[in-house]
């Protein structure tokens, strides 16, 4: 694997769900491309090798190169401590159904993307930090 590429059981835990939810999900979206399975969606690209799947994330669901772990919506309610509704209803005002937006929730800044319908969280800086 290059160091752009990571394993399903990585990838499925940087973006916060199972490995067999992950591999469902590239399965049911795979197609065969020039003599290879490929999946692309959501600006992650995945592809078979022999029995395994390879994935790389495009450079949304990048930070500074880095690969982060993102949240769920769950996760993200109890560290602000917020109603899971509370988040989604303020999710559903700043992104007008687009596939990527900024959440700001008090004093917590977070990116936010769609991913397989579902959103996925990345804190980035608190507003009080901001001068």
């Amino acid at each position: 694997m290059s160091s752009r590429e990571c394993s399903l059981p990585r990838a499925a835990a940087r973006l916060g769900t199972s490995v067999d939810a992950l591999r469902r999900l590239i399965q049911r979206r795979a197609r065969l491309v020039r003599g290879l399975l490929e999946a692309r969606f959501d600006g992650i690209r995945a592809w078979k090798r022999g029995r395994k799947w390879a994935v790389v994330f495009g450079s949304a669901w990048l930070c500074a190169g880095n690969e982060p772990r993102w949240l769920d919506i769950e996760q993200v309610a109890a560290s602000v401590n917020r109603t899971v509704a509370a988040v989604r209803k303020a999710l559903g005002r700043c992104a007008n159904c687009r596939a990527a937006c900024v959440l700001r929730m008090g004093q917590h800044v977070f990116s936010a993307r769609r991913f397989a319908g579902r959103w996925r969280l990345l804190e980035r800086v608190s507003a009080g930090a901001v001068s």
